[in-house]
């Protein structure tokens, strides 16, 4: 993915019912997920709902994604509450 810029982060939510982001802005190709419990997510269109099958974000462990703007992330909990970090990443 290459090195890129930090953008805009938002603090969600994590908890038994699946949380959604804002949608992901213009000139934005990936983003930066940071969670301090495991938790599951899932980025798409429109308003993607997070499962317990989705992909596992373990706790403190960030990680990238590639990302196209207007999509959003979901995240549901794995076993315990907390919150997910979601950073904007730009070239």
């Amino acid at each position: 993915m290459g090195i890129n810029r930090l953008s805009t982060s938002q603090r969600l939510s994590v908890g038994v019912a699946s949380t959604t982001s804002t949608a992901i802005s213009i000139g934005v190709n990936a983003v930066r997920l940071a969670a301090n419990v495991g938790c599951h997510v899932v980025i798409g269109d429109g308003t993607p709902v997070a499962t317990t099958a989705d992909a596992y974000l373990p706790p403190n462990e960030p990680e990238s994604f590639v990302a196209a703007p207007g999509q959003k992330v979901a995240v549901i909990r794995d076993t315990t509450d907390g919150f997910l970090t979601v950073t904007e990443l730009t070239r």
